[in-house]
Order: C-alpha cells, then sequence, then structure tokens
C-alpha cells in the first residue's frame, strides 16, 4: 500500500496531486495544508474516500515541519514511499532586477526573504524532516516541484528577464536537490525536481498583504508577456496553459517513470526531459 505527502495539498497543483493520488484506493495520501478544517472539507466534497489523510504544516514554521514528519509517520507506519514537496510562494513582478531593488529597496527585500523562506528554506526543512521516512520504504523517492524558471539556459534562450525572486529561489531550490541527491543516493534514496509546466493555478502569495488591484493588473500583465516570450522561444508550443489536473497526471507519470541513475539530482520537466514547454 504505497504512500504518498504532499505539501501544499490544498489548491492548485497539490491539490490535483492529491485527488490524482487518492484515486487508486490503494494509496495512502497525506496532504500538508495550513488550514486543516478548510481542506478537510475540501477534500470530502471534491475527493471522496478514506483514504486522505489531512496534516497541518507550514512552510514557514520549521517547528510544524517537524511536527507533520511525526503525525504523518503515525498515519503511514513509519515510512512514506514518495514525499512531494510542492508548495511555493510567487510575488508578481514585472520589472528589471535593477528597477526592482531602487524603485523600492524595502519592498525588494521583503520580497526576497519571504521567496527564499518558503521556496527555499522551507522546503529544505520539509525534505529534511521527512527524508527519515522515505529511506524506510520501498519506492524511496523524494520529489521537489521546481520551475523551468529556476534553470538559467531557459532564461537566457528565452529572455525571460521578470520575477526575480521566484526565478532566483527556484535556482537555488534546484541546487539544493542536487546536494540532496549527492547526500541521498548512497541510501537508495531518488532525490529530483520537476517543473510541472505553465499552469492555470493561482500561487501563494503574502497572507499579510493580499493583492491589489495595481499587483493583479501587473501580474496580467507580465503573464501576458511570459506567454510571448514563451512562444518565441518554443514555437511549436500552444499558448495554453495546463489544468492543475493535467500537471498532476503528467507529473505522476514522471515520478514513476524516474530512476536515480537517469533523474538523480537534475531537474526535469513534465514531460521527463529537459525540454520546459
Amino acid at each position: 500500500m504505497p504512500s504518498y505527502v504532499v505539501v501544499g495539498a490544498s489548491r492548485g497543483i497539490g491539490f490535483g496531486l492529491v485527488k490524482e493520488l487518492a484515486a487508486d484506493k490503494n494509496n495512502t495520501v497525506v496532504g500538508l495544508v495550513r488550514n486543516v478544517e478548510a481542506s478537510k472539507a475540501k477534500f470530502a466534497a471534491e475527493i471522496p474516500g478514506a483514504n486522505i489523510h489531512t496534516v497541518y504544516a507550514d512552510l514557514a514554521n520549521r517547528k510544524s515541519l517537524e511536527t507533520a514528519a511525526a503525525e504523518t509517520a503515525a498515519i503511514t507506519g513509519g515510512a512514506v514511499d514518495v514525499f512531494i514537496a510542492n508548495a511555493a510562494i510567487g510575488i508578481p513582478v514585472n520589472r528589471f532586477l535593477t528597477d526592482e531593488v531602487t524603485s523600492d529597496p524595502e519592498l525588494f527585500e521583503k520580497n526576497m526573504d519571504l521567496t527564499f523562506r518558503i521556496n527555499v528554506v522551507g522546503t529544505i526543512e520539509s525534505v529534511a524532516f521527512f527524508a527519515p521516512l522515505v529511506e524506510k520504504s520501498k519506492l524511496k523517492k523524494i520529489v521537489v516541484i521546481s520551475s523551468g524558471a529556476g534553470d538559467i539556459d531557459f532564461i537566457l534562450q528565452s529572455g525571460m528577464d521578470m520575477q526575480s525572486p521566484y526565478a532566483i529561489s527556484k535556482a537555488a531550490l534546484n541546487m539544493a536537490v542536487a546536494k540532496f541527491h549527492l547526500e541521498y543516493k548512497p541510501k537508495g534514496v531518488l532525490v529530483f525536481a520537476i517543473s510541472p509546466g505553465l499552469v492555470d493555478t493561482e500561487f501563494a502569495t503574502d497572507p499579510n498583504n493580499p493583492l491589489t488591484e495595481a499587483d493583479a493588473a501587473n501580474k496580467n500583465e507580465a503573464m501576458a508577456r511570459i506567454v510571448g516570450l514563451f512562444k518565441a522561444y518554443a514555437p511549436h508550443w500552444e499558448p495554453v496553459m495546463l489544468t492543475p489536473t493535467q500537471s498532476a497526471q503528467a507529473v505522476i507519470k514522471v515520478i514513476g517513470d524516474a530512476t536515480i541513475a537517469k533523474d538523480g539530482g537534475k531537474m526535469v520537466s513534465h514531460h521527463g526531459t529537459q525540454r520546459w514547454l
């Protein structure tokens, strides 16, 4: 009975992953969320079944991650076959990096601190606390949901010059994946990253500072420009975003096919390649 843990399970790709994984009643699925009661209600309404467990965790709170690992161990019998570190935060920024610093230095520092706290530090801590459970399992897979935005070659080839805090954090996260791979390869644990594609989902944002109308307009402008750059980078690509379900299905297939020899320490796309679109 394989066990899966999905961080950020209440929305977007995370919810899509939980829904797809829970469809197989042989799976035990643990969703890590910040709002347990709301998530339980959502799961009960949209994913009927007894094989989903909801556990509190917040990537901004190290202690909650440690506690979540202990609670998960009690649910799964001490082992986790596949740990999926999915949650991330995105700050809608549509400016050059220099402009971000000079136009509002305090906001720039706040955005960078928050993005790194969640996307890098929190994700690293979640992997560290759950890795001992993965070591005890049969499948032994740790999957980090990253982004092609963290690939330097892609940035240079596509000309994607905005969304700096997010892109920089994902590049740092990809390095952490490589470091974890070197640590866990001798233990037979696969650690790798997947870019889930361009998905029609809302990024988590700073809960203490909801998006203003100007932020929303800036985000829409940025997305339109990103789509244009992507189309120039990959002329074959049809500019239609994946649904969370489509992305989750692709990600699950890549996870199933992945091996240490082929994928360890790398970031691959939802196609299982290094082509992001």
